[in-house]
């Protein structure tokens, strides 16, 4: 079960949670999303929240709502290839202010990300 935390709305944290489903493929195009009253039991959620979470990826065109069937996840292979895209600059960008917020040069933030890839290089801040 997902854990809410308080600092963002529930809906949005559960447009986040389908948002990386979304992009990994985790769910893939044409897939079914999960009933939307199912959800609001299993998150423990009023109904009225995952609506609005529903409305959202469906105005972002991540999903497709077909009258009387449910919703699926868009075949739209642009669309997911901007979302995951939208998802690799935002991680990207907290892990280089992060990053150098730590005083971290240019150069050691690309050493550690080879290094995190298994380039094998080490870092040396003496």
């Amino acid at each position: 079960m997902m854990e809410f935390n308080s600092k963002e709305p529930i809906y949005s944290q559960i447009v986040d949670y389908y948002k990386k489903q979304i992009a990994s493929g985790d769910f893939p195009p044409g897939a079914a999303m999960p009933p939307r009253r199912d959800l609001a039991k299993t998150f423990g959620v009023n109904p009225n929240t995952v609506q609005r979470a529903f409305k959202e990826m469906e105005d972002n065109g991540w999903i497709t709502t077909l009258r009387g069937s449910g919703s699926i996840v868009t075949e739209n292979s642009e669309i997911i290839l901007a979302l995951q895209r939208s998802i690799l600059d935002e991680l990207s960008s907290q892990f280089v202010i992060e990053m150098k917020t730590l005083r971290a040069s240019d150069e050691e933030i690309l050493q550690m990300v080879k290094l995190k890839l298994g380039g094998g290089i080490s870092i040396d801040r003496s």
